[in-house]
C-alpha cells in the first residue's frame, strides 16, 4: 500500500514538472528582452543602439546617451519597432 502511495506522488510531481516547464516555455514567448548596448568604435566614438530578443533595432543608433534611454523607454512601453506595411491593391496579370 505505501508503495501505491509513493509512485502516486511521484506521478504527481512529475506533472507538475511537466506544467511547470510548459508554462516557462509559454511565459519565454510572451516576454521580451531589450537591451541598450554601448559601442565604442577605435577611433574612440561611443554609439549606442538597442537590441529586440538579440536583434538589432534598425534607426536605433544615436550617440547620446539620454536619446538611447528616451528610445529604450518607448520601445518597452510598446512603441513599435517595425514599420506597418499594408497591401494597398495587388493585380495579378498574364505575362
Amino acid at each position: 500500500m505505501e508503495i501505491e502511495w509513493e509512485e502516486i506522488k511521484r506521478d504527481i510531481e512529475q506533472e507538475n514538472q511537466i506544467e511547470e516547464e510548459q508554462i516557462n516555455k509559454q511565459i519565454k514567448k510572451i516576454m521580451s528582452k531589450y537591451e541598450l548596448m554601448e559601442r565604442t568604435e577605435v577611433n574612440g566614438q561611443v554609439w549606442y543602439h538597442i537590441k529586440k530578443d538579440n536583434d538589432h533595432i534598425e534607426g536605433s543608433f544615436t550617440q547620446k546617451l539620454e536619446e538611447a534611454e528616451r528610445n529604450l523607454e518607448e520601445l518597452v512601453n510598446g512603441k513599435p519597432t517595425e514599420p506597418i506595411i499594408k497591401i494597398l491593391k495587388t493585380i495579378e496579370v498574364n505575362d
